[in-house]
């Protein structure tokens, strides 16, 4: 009698094991293609050859709601400052619900230049934008060798946890941030 019941427990507990099962899924997430501008906060003009980086975000929700990026892709600007952000599909295996309220966020690099809300240089009125025909603003460095330096360690590791091709996705961003630091590092620990 203990052993039956014993047994008949362990088949349920393995039918809730396969609704369990049944829940982890594969899903598709994608865009189409995105196009902006990058800009020169101070004087307006296009800034051609910069690197433009858009990471997109979403929420799920197993038990609390966590919000994590799980794709990004880069572009090149133009002569003109223009960027044209591939479109993109990519099928996840998971065994988290779907992703929902999804955003995306546009950021841009180019030597020499910071984004306007970092540091000294915050400027509330031109964020970073998203979407099609975005205006993406940068503006000259005007601070230590040091605080560049440190701005540059920390862009590079943006974008770096962003599902199962960033690596890949983000190699002209990590290329061209590596290059500038190796250009403009003065101590021993950074040249490390």
């Amino acid at each position: 009698g203990i052993v039956l019941l014993f047994i008949s427990a362990l088949l349920s507990g393995c039918q809730a094991l396969v609704l369990i099962a049944s829940t982890i899924g594969s899903y598709t997430y994608s865009s189409e293609e995105t196009t902006g501008q990058v800009i020169d906060a101070d004087t307006h003009q296009p800034i051609s050859g910069a690197i433009v980086v858009t990471s997109w975000y979403g929420t799920y929700s197993a038990g609390n709601s966590h919000t994590s990026c799980y794709h990004v892709e880069t572009a090149r600007t133009d002569n003109n400052g223009f960027y044209k952000m591939p479109a993109w599909s990519v099928k996840q295996e998971s065994d988290l619900p779907a992703i929902t309220s999804k955003s995306n966020f546009t950021e841009a690099f180019k030597a020499g230049y910071i984004q306007p809300y970092y540091g000294k240089d915050y400027i509330s009125d031109v964020p970073g934008s998203s979407g099609r025909g975005a205006k993406n603003y940068l503006v000259k460095f005007k601070g230590t060798n040091d605080e560049y330096f440190e701005y540059l360690g920390k862009i590079g590791t943006e974008g770096n946890s962003c599902g199962k091709d960033d690596e890949k996705n983000m190699y002209k961003l990590n290329f061209a941030v590596l290059k500038e630091m190796e250009k403009i590092a003065e101590t021993v620990e950074q040249h490390k």
